[in-house]
């Protein structure tokens, strides 16, 4: 049962019909292997820059974030003066910080289902379809995650500010 000690065999009884065939019988499996083994190798050459891109695009969002919560620091010391509750705040400032995300995924989520028929190709996606939802849904809830974490961090900062303090400063 094992191919590997049969490719002779079979290829004997080729050469026993006609003595002038070269064939060289291969098994499906190793010519699989091969195949996969290259996307596999390929895959991960890519995976660490795949995670430098996520790094760097969470890095610059918590960039954006950070100066535009904190440009808007007096604005929400005087809405909690006002009586906003923190809840307010964090909602305010958490809906504001992932509208653009939002807006980009979806504007990315429309460009990737047009581009990924014309890729599927050239990249020869083995087994996944181009248009695979738990593919799709893991790198928008990805995205997502990394978004979350780069609004949260400066808002929880310009939530906590003292409004007396800053107001006094005025």
């Amino acid at each position: 049962t094992n191919p590997h000690a049969a490719a002779p065999l079979v290829e004997d009884a080729l050469r026993s019909l006609d003595p002038r065939t070269r064939a060289t019988p291969r098994i499906v499996r190793d010519t699989l292997d091969a195949f996969l083994g290259a996307k596999q190798r390929l895959a991960w050459m890519l995976a660490p820059a795949a995670a430098i891109a996520l790094l760097l695009s969470a890095l610059g969002m918590y960039g954006v974030s950070a100066f535009v919560t904190g440009q808007r620091t007096e604005e929400v010391s005087v809405r909690t003066a006002l009586g906003a509750s923190p809840a307010d705040v964090w909602r305010l400032l958490l809906t504001d910080g992932l509208r653009p995300v939002v807006a980009g995924l979806a504007a990315g989520l429309v460009a990737g289902l047009v581009v990924a028929p014309l890729l599927a190709r050239p990249l020869m996606l083995s087994g996944i379809s181009p248009h695979d939802p738990l593919s799709i849904a893991v790198a928008v809830a990805t995205v997502l995650a990394s978004a979350l974490v780069a609004v949260i961090l400066p808002a929880r900062r310009t939530a906590r500010a003292d409004p007396a303090a800053l107001l006094r400063r005025q």
